[in-house]
C-alpha cells in the first residue's frame, strides 16, 4: 500500500469517528425515579433473572461494596451457589408482595415480602417466606471505556431471612 493511501485511510476514519460521537451521547441514559411502578417493574426483573439462575445477573444488580445479608459480594455469591445446588434442577417460582417504597433522588427503599417456592412432580414446596428491606442507589455504569455510561438502581444493602441461615 502506498503511503497516500494509509494517510487516506487514517483520515476517513478519524472522519467516520468524529461524524458518529453525536450518536454516542444519545447512548448515555438515566435511571427513572424510584417510585411503586419502577420498583415493581425493578423487582420483576430481579424476579426473572433469580427464577433462571443467573448468579452473574443478580450479582449485576449490586454495587461491589453491597452488604447481602450481612455477606460481601464473594460470600453472597458463595451464598447462592450453595442455594441453587440445594434447590437442584426444579423450577423455582418467587412471588413478591405488599411492596412498599420509599426514595429520595439516588437512594431508595424497598421492603416487601417474598415468597421461594418449587414445584416438582407431586406438590409445592415452599422454600421461604420473609419480609425483605432493601437499600438502592442511583450508579453511574461507564461502557466502551467512558464513552457513553448508563444509571442503574443497584442494591447497596439487603436484609432479610434466607435458607439456613
Amino acid at each position: 500500500m502506498q503511503r497516500s493511501s494509509i494517510v487516506i485511510i487514517i483520515v476517513a476514519v478519524i472522519l467516520l469517528i468524529l461524524a458518529s460521537l453525536p450518536l454516542w451521547s444519545r447512548l448515555n441514559t438515566t435511571a427513572p425515579p424510584m417510585n411503586q411502578i419502577s420498583a415493581q417493574l425493578w423487582l420483576d426483573n430481579v424476579t426473572k433473572i433469580a427464577e433462571n439462575r443467573d448468579i452473574d445477573g443478580l450479582m449485576d444488580l449490586c454495587t461491589p461494596d453491597a452488604r447481602i445479608f450481612g455477606r460481601d459480594d464473594a460470600q453472597s455469591r458463595i451464598l447462592l451457589v450453595q442455594l441453587y445446588k440445594q434447590a437442584g434442577t426444579e423450577p423455582i417460582k418467587i412471588n413478591i408482595s405488599n411492596l412498599q417504597v420509599s426514595a429520595n433522588n439516588d437512594t431508595a427503599t424497598l421492603d416487601f415480602n417474598a415468597a421461594v417456592s418449587q414445584m416438582d412432580e407431586t406438590s409445592d414446596i415452599d422454600w421461604i417466606k420473609s419480609n425483605y428491606h432493601l437499600i438502592l442507589q442511583k450508579r453511574e455504569i461507564k461502557h466502551w471505556f467512558g464513552l457513553f455510561h448508563t444509571e442503574q438502581w443497584q442494591v447497596i444493602e439487603a436484609d432479610g431471612k434466607v435458607p439456613n441461615d
